[in-house]
């Protein structure tokens, strides 16, 4: 009896210390996969978005084969078009079709933004990593987004992450080319663009060159159609017909300075428009002059200045819909691995975030119905004293408190 106990004990033990050895790589595992069960149990959902937009495209593309590719399906660029050609070649619905092309971005995504966590944390590297990948992975607006709403935003935030942590580890021709890339896929990738601009005066390496091949990389996505015979311009058209000139509402219910107008119907006109869109200018130019009179440029504070840069955007950009509030969550996330005093701005933000996406998805008029205008100008306001808080945190404090506090 005493030898089977003994026995037993030995063998729990070397069970127990191999899981342990081996624990991150458990961890890592286990939560890739509830990740992926978290999608796989929405995918028999269907947005508005799919049935009136994603399925008809699907539709015409499937019918005319490689054919389209000479012509505008939708208002995405070539490239996400040509994606979708090879959807219709697979043996599956295009709901899940659609949904298993982002769903693997997200695990990309992902990763991208652990590496990024990772790359400025000074310590426990790894630990760091696993959060971050898991926060991104488990975010449900970020699950929502690929697995319910079918969206393809993990694919150009994910080229966004990859661009700044190329860029952060001064290899600037690979991350102006994921910046070219994500581009390519989405427009909203010029909220980054500011923040690019700026490093020119930073970084010694930076050249004009690097954003000809920011691009290049851009044009070089619609080679599929100028071989079927579109023009050379045709990527740039496609974002200025088919999104720039057709907003008809100054905001589309992402909480920011322009939902404090109230009904969006109501308010719209080209003046609100300059004044928001100068607004926004002049924010940017007065933090990048802050920091550049501070006169430290190492690549931790610049990852922080890049946050605030597309958070700006988002604060006081017009037309903005829900979802474009993505890239900017998974930044916040990013650096609130680094630096944890963040996360008192990050944890509302996401819950913000979370709240911008029922109209869209589970309670149509929730915001833009007259009685519940104040509950949106409420959000608003707390998404504006958020940012104030994180502008805060970004300069008036002093950076390297900024840094140096956990």
């Amino acid at each position: 009896m005493k030898g089977q106990i003994k026995l037993q004990r030995k063998l729990k033990n070397t069970i127990v210390d191999t899981l342990m050895d081996k624990r991150k790589i458990i961890f890592f595992v286990l939560i890739s996969i509830i990740g992926l069960f978290a999608r796989l149990s929405l995918f028999k959902a269907t947005s508005g978005d799919f049935r009136l937009f994603l399925h008809p495209w699907y539709v015409e593309i499937s019918q005319n084969g490689v054919h389209f590719l000479s012509h505008q399906v939708g208002n995405y660029g070539i490239l996400y078009q040509f994606i979708i050609l090879l959807m219709t070649y697979l043996p599956i619905r295009d709901l899940y079709a659609y949904k298993l092309v982002s769903v693997a971005f997200d695990y990309l995504l992902a990763i991208s933004a652990a590496l990024l966590s990772r790359r400025f944390s000074t310590n426990n590297k790894t630990e760091v990593f696993l959060i971050c990948y898991s926060a991104v992975l488990l975010l449900p607006t970020i699950i929502l987004n690929s697995a319910w709403w079918a969206q393809c935003d993990s694919i150009y935030a994910s080229f966004l992450c990859l661009s700044l942590l190329f860029i952060f580890e001064d290899r600037y021709t690979l991350g102006f080319v994921f910046y070219g890339l994500a581009f390519a896929f989405k427009l909203q990738a010029i909220f980054l663009f500011p923040f690019l601009l700026l490093i020119y005066f930073i970084k010694k390496d930076v050249f004009i060159s690097h954003y000809l091949i920011a691009f290049i990389a851009f044009w070089l996505t619609g080679l599929p159609g100028y071989i079927f015979g579109r023009s050379w311009f045709s990527l740039i058209w496609i974002y200025w017909k088919g999104q720039i000139t057709i907003q008809n509402t100054i905001h589309k219910e992402y909480f920011n300075l322009s939902c404090i107008f109230g009904n969006p119907n109501i308010v719209y006109s080209s003046w609100l428009e300059r004044f928001l869109l100068m607004i926004m200018v002049g924010v940017l130019v007065v933090g990048f002059f802050v920091f550049l009179n501070n006169g430290k440029f190492d690549n931790a504070r610049l990852l922080l200045l890049a946050t605030w840069s597309f958070y700006t955007c988002m604060m006081f950009m017009p037309y903005l819909q829900q979802r474009y509030g993505y890239v900017l969550d998974v930044l916040l996330i990013v650096i609130s691995c680094v630096w944890t005093k963040y996360l008192v701005v990050t944890v509302p933000e996401l819950i913000l975030s979370f709240v911008s996406y029922m109209p869209a998805l589970f309670i149509p008029k929730l915001f833009i119905h007259n009685n519940n205008i104040p509950l949106l100008i409420s959000f608003s306001c707390i998404a504006l004293l958020l940012y104030g808080l994180f502008s805060y945190y970004v300069f008036a404090q002093g950076v390297n408190r900024n840094l140096d506090s956990k």
